[in-house]
């Protein structure tokens, strides 16, 4: 995550991810989302 709350990701494969944002110490966490496999 960029100073300015910004950020990317990418995902590769066809499988169910759960997504979340965390500090680099663990201390705080951010809700999680789950992001589908697209249909075939």
């Amino acid at each position: 995550m960029r100073a300015d709350g910004t950020f990317e990701w990418s995902r590769k494969g066809n499988e169910k991810a759960y997504v979340y944002i965390a500090t680099d110490d663990g201390s705080l966490r951010s809700n999680g989302v789950i992001v589908e496999p697209a249909p075939r």
